[in-house]
Protein backbone atom coordinates (compact mmCIF):
# COMPACT_ATOMS: atom_id res chain seq x y z
CA UNK A 1 0.00 0.00 0.00
CA UNK A 2 2.82 2.40 0.85
CA UNK A 3 4.59 1.63 -2.43
CA UNK A 4 1.40 2.00 -4.46
CA UNK A 5 0.56 5.33 -2.81
CA UNK A 6 3.85 7.03 -3.71
CA UNK A 7 4.16 8.47 -0.19
CA UNK A 8 7.89 7.87 0.12
CA UNK A 9 8.70 9.27 -3.33
CA UNK A 10 6.76 12.43 -2.52
CA UNK A 11 8.54 12.81 0.81
CA UNK A 12 11.94 12.58 -0.87
CA UNK A 13 11.13 15.70 -2.91
CA UNK A 14 10.47 17.85 0.15
CA UNK A 15 13.06 20.31 1.46
CA UNK A 16 12.38 19.13 5.00
CA UNK A 17 10.71 15.85 5.92
CA UNK A 18 10.08 16.44 9.62
CA UNK A 19 6.56 17.83 9.32
CA UNK A 20 5.58 15.15 6.80
CA UNK A 21 6.74 12.36 9.13
CA UNK A 22 5.04 13.87 12.19
CA UNK A 23 1.80 14.30 10.26
CA UNK A 24 1.79 10.66 9.11
CA UNK A 25 0.03 8.32 11.54
CA UNK A 26 -0.13 4.54 11.83
CA UNK A 27 -3.24 2.64 12.90
CA UNK A 28 -3.27 -1.15 13.17
CA UNK A 29 -5.95 -3.70 13.95
CA UNK A 30 -4.07 -6.48 15.73
CA UNK A 31 -5.14 -9.98 16.84
CA UNK A 32 -3.02 -9.74 20.02
CA UNK A 33 -1.05 -12.72 21.32
CA UNK A 34 -1.68 -16.19 19.93
CA UNK A 35 -1.25 -19.48 21.77
CA UNK A 36 1.59 -20.78 19.53
CA UNK A 37 3.65 -17.75 20.53
CA UNK A 38 4.04 -19.41 23.92
CA UNK A 39 5.19 -22.75 22.50
CA UNK A 40 8.89 -21.90 22.96
CA UNK A 41 8.40 -22.22 26.71
CA UNK A 42 6.48 -25.49 26.68
CA UNK A 43 9.23 -28.14 26.21
CA UNK A 44 11.24 -26.71 29.07
CA UNK A 45 8.23 -26.64 31.38
CA UNK A 46 7.29 -30.20 30.47
CA UNK A 47 10.82 -31.41 31.08
CA UNK A 48 10.82 -30.35 34.75
CA UNK A 49 7.28 -29.13 35.59
CA UNK A 50 7.98 -28.74 39.32
CA UNK A 51 11.45 -27.18 39.13
CA UNK A 52 11.26 -23.49 38.27
CA UNK A 53 14.93 -23.01 39.12
CA UNK A 54 15.83 -25.42 36.34
CA UNK A 55 13.43 -23.55 34.07
CA UNK A 56 15.12 -20.23 34.87
CA UNK A 57 18.61 -21.67 34.45
CA UNK A 58 17.94 -23.22 31.04
CA UNK A 59 15.56 -20.55 29.75
CA UNK A 60 17.95 -18.67 27.49
CA UNK A 61 19.34 -21.88 26.04
CA UNK A 62 15.88 -22.95 24.95
CA UNK A 63 13.86 -19.82 24.26
CA UNK A 64 14.92 -17.41 21.54
CA UNK A 65 16.23 -14.18 23.12
CA UNK A 66 14.04 -12.11 20.77
CA UNK A 67 10.86 -13.90 21.79
CA UNK A 68 9.41 -10.74 23.32
CA UNK A 69 9.59 -8.89 20.01
CA UNK A 70 7.86 -11.83 18.32
CA UNK A 71 4.87 -11.78 20.67
CA UNK A 72 4.32 -8.05 21.15
CA UNK A 73 0.80 -7.32 19.85
CA UNK A 74 2.00 -3.95 18.51
CA UNK A 75 5.01 -5.22 16.57
CA UNK A 76 3.43 -4.51 13.16
CA UNK A 77 2.58 -0.99 14.31
CA UNK A 78 6.10 -0.41 15.59
CA UNK A 79 7.95 -1.76 12.56
CA UNK A 80 5.89 0.25 10.07
CA UNK A 81 7.03 3.39 11.87
CA UNK A 82 10.62 2.23 12.26
CA UNK A 83 11.05 1.11 8.66
CA UNK A 84 9.44 4.18 7.11
CA UNK A 85 10.28 6.93 9.59
CA UNK A 86 6.64 7.83 10.22
CA UNK A 87 6.40 9.57 13.60
CA UNK A 88 2.80 10.70 13.88
CA UNK A 89 0.03 9.56 16.24
CA UNK A 90 -0.49 5.82 16.28
CA UNK A 91 -2.78 3.23 17.79
CA UNK A 92 -2.76 -0.54 18.04
CA UNK A 93 -6.34 -1.78 18.40
CA UNK A 94 -7.05 -5.28 19.68
CA UNK A 95 -10.80 -5.79 19.68
CA UNK A 96 -11.48 -9.14 18.00
CA UNK A 97 -13.15 -8.89 14.57
CA UNK A 98 -13.84 -5.15 14.67
CA UNK A 99 -10.21 -4.21 15.37
CA UNK A 100 -9.34 -3.52 11.74
CA UNK A 101 -12.46 -1.46 11.12
CA UNK A 102 -11.86 0.51 14.31
CA UNK A 103 -8.29 1.24 13.20
CA UNK A 104 -9.68 2.72 9.99
CA UNK A 105 -12.27 4.77 11.88
CA UNK A 106 -9.68 6.08 14.35
CA UNK A 107 -7.42 7.15 11.49
CA UNK A 108 -10.37 8.86 9.80
CA UNK A 109 -11.22 10.80 12.96
CA UNK A 110 -7.57 11.80 13.45
CA UNK A 111 -7.43 13.22 9.93
CA UNK A 112 -10.79 15.01 10.27
CA UNK A 113 -9.64 16.62 13.53
CA UNK A 114 -6.40 17.86 11.95
CA UNK A 115 -4.09 15.78 14.12
CA UNK A 116 -2.56 14.17 11.05
CA UNK A 117 -2.70 14.60 7.28
CA UNK A 118 -2.44 10.94 6.35
CA UNK A 119 -2.28 7.47 7.87
CA UNK A 120 -1.19 3.96 7.08
CA UNK A 121 -3.99 1.65 8.21
CA UNK A 122 -3.34 -2.09 8.55
CA UNK A 123 -5.29 -5.08 9.82
CA UNK A 124 -4.18 -8.70 10.00
CA UNK A 125 -4.95 -12.02 11.64
CA UNK A 126 -3.78 -15.63 11.60
CA UNK A 127 -5.24 -18.87 12.84
CA UNK A 128 -3.85 -21.37 15.34
CA UNK A 129 -5.07 -24.90 16.21
CA UNK A 130 -6.47 -23.88 19.58
CA UNK A 131 -8.60 -21.22 17.92
CA UNK A 132 -10.23 -23.80 15.67
CA UNK A 133 -10.76 -26.07 18.69
CA UNK A 134 -12.40 -23.33 20.75
CA UNK A 135 -14.57 -22.01 17.92
CA UNK A 136 -15.60 -25.58 17.19
CA UNK A 137 -16.55 -26.22 20.81
CA UNK A 138 -18.85 -23.19 20.60
CA UNK A 139 -20.52 -24.65 17.52
CA UNK A 140 -19.30 -21.86 15.26
CA UNK A 141 -17.27 -23.81 12.67
CA UNK A 142 -19.03 -24.92 9.48
CA UNK A 143 -18.57 -28.38 8.02
CA UNK A 144 -19.76 -27.36 4.56
CA UNK A 145 -18.66 -23.75 3.95
CA UNK A 146 -19.99 -20.30 4.78
CA UNK A 147 -23.62 -20.09 3.60
CA UNK A 148 -24.67 -16.68 4.79
CA UNK A 149 -28.43 -16.13 5.16
CA UNK A 150 -29.11 -19.59 3.74
CA UNK A 151 -31.43 -22.20 5.22
CA UNK A 152 -28.52 -24.68 5.36
CA UNK A 153 -26.05 -22.33 7.07
CA UNK A 154 -24.09 -24.14 9.79
CA UNK A 155 -21.29 -21.79 10.80
CA UNK A 156 -18.22 -19.97 9.59
CA UNK A 157 -14.74 -20.82 8.27
CA UNK A 158 -11.71 -19.18 9.86
CA UNK A 159 -9.11 -17.71 7.52
CA UNK A 160 -5.83 -15.82 7.57
CA UNK A 161 -5.36 -12.49 5.87
CA UNK A 162 -4.16 -8.90 5.94
CA UNK A 163 -5.17 -5.61 4.41
CA UNK A 164 -3.63 -2.16 4.21
CA UNK A 165 -4.86 1.18 2.97
CA UNK A 166 -3.47 4.71 2.81
CA UNK A 167 -5.96 7.25 4.11
CA UNK A 168 -5.34 10.98 3.81
CA UNK A 169 -7.04 14.35 3.80
CA UNK A 170 -8.33 15.76 0.54
CA UNK A 171 -5.75 18.54 0.71
CA UNK A 172 -2.89 16.10 1.25
CA UNK A 173 -4.02 13.98 -1.70
CA UNK A 174 -4.27 17.04 -3.95
CA UNK A 175 -0.80 18.27 -2.94
CA UNK A 176 0.66 14.91 -3.92
CA UNK A 177 -1.57 14.59 -7.01
CA UNK A 178 -2.34 11.15 -5.65
CA UNK A 179 -4.71 8.68 -7.25
CA UNK A 180 -7.83 8.65 -5.08
CA UNK A 181 -9.95 5.50 -5.18
CA UNK A 182 -12.66 6.54 -2.78
CA UNK A 183 -13.74 8.51 0.27
CA UNK A 184 -15.03 7.69 3.74
CA UNK A 185 -18.35 9.45 4.28
CA UNK A 186 -19.25 8.16 7.73
CA UNK A 187 -18.66 5.42 10.23
CA UNK A 188 -19.28 4.38 13.81
CA UNK A 189 -18.49 1.66 16.35
CA UNK A 190 -20.91 0.60 19.10
CA UNK A 191 -21.38 -2.13 21.67
CA UNK A 192 -24.50 -4.04 22.64
CA UNK A 193 -23.10 -4.84 26.12
CA UNK A 194 -24.56 -8.35 25.91
CA UNK A 195 -21.57 -10.52 26.78
CA UNK A 196 -18.59 -12.21 25.15
CA UNK A 197 -20.53 -14.52 22.83
CA UNK A 198 -24.05 -13.11 22.92
CA UNK A 199 -25.67 -10.79 20.39
CA UNK A 200 -28.88 -8.82 20.69
CA UNK A 201 -31.49 -10.73 18.70
CA UNK A 202 -32.69 -7.53 17.03
CA UNK A 203 -29.18 -6.29 16.21
CA UNK A 204 -29.73 -3.20 18.38
CA UNK A 205 -26.05 -2.22 18.47
CA UNK A 206 -25.68 -2.72 14.74
CA UNK A 207 -28.74 -0.57 14.10
CA UNK A 208 -27.14 2.23 16.13
CA UNK A 209 -23.86 1.90 14.23
CA UNK A 210 -25.71 2.03 10.90
CA UNK A 211 -27.79 5.06 11.88
CA UNK A 212 -24.80 6.93 13.29
CA UNK A 213 -22.90 6.28 10.06
CA UNK A 214 -25.81 7.55 7.97
CA UNK A 215 -26.11 10.68 10.13
CA UNK A 216 -22.41 11.45 9.79
CA UNK A 217 -22.52 10.94 6.04
CA UNK A 218 -25.61 13.04 5.52
CA UNK A 219 -27.13 10.23 3.44
CA UNK A 220 -30.49 8.54 3.68
CA UNK A 221 -30.77 4.76 3.76
CA UNK A 222 -32.14 4.66 0.21
CA UNK A 223 -29.01 6.42 -1.08
CA UNK A 224 -26.70 3.53 -0.17
CA UNK A 225 -25.58 1.67 -3.30
CA UNK A 226 -25.11 -1.73 -1.70
CA UNK A 227 -24.55 -3.31 1.70
CA UNK A 228 -21.60 -5.53 2.48
CA UNK A 229 -22.98 -7.52 5.41
CA UNK A 230 -20.81 -9.17 8.04
CA UNK A 231 -22.54 -12.39 6.92
CA UNK A 232 -20.34 -14.86 8.80
CA UNK A 233 -22.71 -17.84 8.41
CA UNK A 234 -23.53 -18.22 12.11
CA UNK A 235 -27.25 -18.31 12.81
CA UNK A 236 -27.49 -15.83 15.70
CA UNK A 237 -25.18 -13.35 14.01
CA UNK A 238 -26.80 -13.54 10.57
CA UNK A 239 -30.32 -13.53 11.99
CA UNK A 240 -29.78 -10.44 14.14
CA UNK A 241 -27.90 -8.71 11.31
CA UNK A 242 -30.82 -9.37 8.95
CA UNK A 243 -33.19 -7.88 11.52
CA UNK A 244 -31.01 -4.76 11.85
CA UNK A 245 -30.81 -4.28 8.07
CA UNK A 246 -34.56 -4.77 7.65
CA UNK A 247 -35.30 -2.31 10.46
CA UNK A 248 -33.12 0.48 9.05
CA UNK A 249 -33.49 -0.06 5.30
CA UNK A 250 -36.96 -1.57 5.10
CA UNK A 251 -38.31 -3.34 2.05
CA UNK A 252 -36.50 -1.01 -0.37
CA UNK A 253 -33.05 -2.21 0.65
CA UNK A 254 -29.95 -1.86 -1.46
CA UNK A 255 -28.44 -5.11 -2.82
CA UNK A 256 -26.77 -7.07 -0.02
CA UNK A 257 -23.67 -9.20 -0.31
CA UNK A 258 -20.87 -10.62 1.82
CA UNK A 259 -17.40 -11.99 1.10
CA UNK A 260 -16.81 -14.61 3.76
CA UNK A 261 -18.27 -17.40 1.62
CA UNK A 262 -15.27 -16.91 -0.70
CA UNK A 263 -12.39 -15.82 1.56
CA UNK A 264 -13.50 -17.08 4.97
CA UNK A 265 -13.67 -15.05 8.17
CA UNK A 266 -10.36 -13.25 8.58
CA UNK A 267 -11.41 -12.00 12.04
CA UNK A 268 -9.44 -8.81 12.82
CA UNK A 269 -8.59 -8.24 9.16
CA UNK A 270 -12.14 -8.78 7.91
CA UNK A 271 -13.44 -5.20 8.12
CA UNK A 272 -10.49 -3.68 6.29
CA UNK A 273 -10.24 -6.40 3.65
CA UNK A 274 -13.96 -6.18 2.93
CA UNK A 275 -13.76 -2.38 2.70
CA UNK A 276 -11.16 -2.77 -0.05
CA UNK A 277 -13.25 -5.40 -1.81
CA UNK A 278 -16.33 -3.19 -1.60
CA UNK A 279 -14.40 -0.30 -3.12
CA UNK A 280 -13.45 -2.57 -6.01
CA UNK A 281 -17.07 -3.70 -6.38
CA UNK A 282 -18.17 -0.07 -6.71
CA UNK A 283 -15.50 0.58 -9.31
CA UNK A 284 -16.63 -2.44 -11.33
CA UNK A 285 -20.31 -1.58 -10.72
CA UNK A 286 -20.93 -5.18 -9.68
CA UNK A 287 -22.22 -6.45 -6.36
CA UNK A 288 -20.90 -10.02 -6.00
CA UNK A 289 -23.53 -12.66 -5.43
CA UNK A 290 -23.68 -14.94 -2.39
CA UNK A 291 -22.48 -17.96 -4.33
CA UNK A 292 -23.65 -20.58 -1.84
CA UNK A 293 -27.12 -19.08 -1.46
CA UNK A 294 -29.59 -21.79 -2.40
CA UNK A 295 -32.70 -21.17 -0.30
CA UNK A 296 -32.83 -18.07 1.92
CA UNK A 297 -33.56 -18.75 5.58
CA UNK A 298 -36.98 -17.60 6.80
CA UNK A 299 -35.46 -14.60 8.59
CA UNK A 300 -33.67 -13.52 5.38
CA UNK A 301 -36.52 -13.83 2.87
CA UNK A 302 -37.08 -10.07 2.80
CA UNK A 303 -33.40 -9.26 2.24
CA UNK A 304 -32.24 -8.10 -1.21
CA UNK A 305 -29.84 -11.03 -1.62
CA UNK A 306 -29.01 -13.19 -4.62
CA UNK A 307 -26.52 -15.80 -5.75
CA UNK A 308 -26.10 -13.74 -8.95
CA UNK A 309 -24.23 -10.50 -9.50
CA UNK A 310 -26.33 -7.39 -8.84
CA UNK A 311 -25.80 -3.73 -9.73
CA UNK A 312 -25.23 -1.11 -7.02
CA UNK A 313 -27.84 1.64 -7.09
CA UNK A 314 -25.28 4.39 -6.39
CA UNK A 315 -21.52 4.82 -5.96
CA UNK A 316 -21.67 4.30 -2.18
CA UNK A 317 -21.45 1.18 -0.04
CA UNK A 318 -22.00 0.36 3.62
CA UNK A 319 -19.72 -2.21 5.24
CA UNK A 320 -20.91 -3.95 8.41
CA UNK A 321 -18.52 -5.56 10.87
CA UNK A 322 -19.14 -7.49 14.12
CA UNK A 323 -17.03 -9.17 16.78
CA UNK A 324 -17.02 -11.05 20.08
CA UNK A 325 -17.76 -8.97 23.14
CA UNK A 326 -20.89 -7.38 21.61
CA UNK A 327 -18.82 -5.18 19.30
CA UNK A 328 -20.34 -3.64 16.17
CA UNK A 329 -19.09 -1.29 13.45
CA UNK A 330 -20.37 0.27 10.25
CA UNK A 331 -18.67 2.29 7.54
CA UNK A 332 -19.90 4.18 4.47
CA UNK A 333 -17.57 4.67 1.53
CA UNK A 334 -17.95 6.38 -1.82
CA UNK A 335 -16.04 5.42 -4.93
CA UNK A 336 -14.47 8.12 -7.11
Amino acid sequence: AIDASGLLEFREQLDTQDDFNEKTGIYVGSPANKFPQQYDFMPLMWEHPDDMQYFAKELFQTVHPMVLLRILPNNVLAYIGIQNGFKGPNQNITNHAVGGMQALLEAWHAIRSGKIDRAVVVAYDDIDPQQILYYGSLGLISQTGVKSFDKQADGTILAEGAGAIILESEQSAKERQATVYGEILGGAATTEAQGIFRVDEHGEGLQRAINKSLNLSGLQADQIGFINAHANGNLLSDQSEAHAINTVFGENSAPITGYKWSIGHTITASGLIETLLSLRALKEQQVPGLHHLNQPAAYAESLNISSDIQTPRSNTAMILNRGFGSMQAALIIQAN
